[in-house]
């Protein structure tokens, strides 16, 4: 669920558990893709060195307000096989 700070600033945290297993090489960037569009490369911040904590920034204000998402919207990260320079982006609620 969306907090109304990630619905209208520029991160959206991560959860470490998904992070740590779809960026095992702890990228810096990252093709982040709903359905509908064309794929937006965003930062992938890292909380530290050793942290599992990312989060998207560069690019995640600009996905939020052209996806409409606001506070308690809901959406699902999930990651191709394979692939991690890639997110996809499900949109459950708005």
């Amino acid at each position: 669920m969306i907090s109304k700070y990630q619905s209208t600033h520029y991160s959206m945290l991560l959860p470490s558990a998904f992070s740590s297993q779809a960026f095992p090489s702890r990228l810096d960037f990252v093709h982040v893709m709903e359905l509908r569009n064309p794929p937006m490369l965003m930062k992938l911040r890292w909380q530290s060195l050793r942290s599992s904590e990312a989060f998207l920034t560069r690019g995640w204000r600009r996905f939020s307000i052209d996806h409409g998402l606001k506070c308690g919207s809901v959406v699902r990260f999930s990651m191709p096989t394979n692939d991690e320079t890639t997110i996809f982006v499900t949109i459950l609620r708005l």
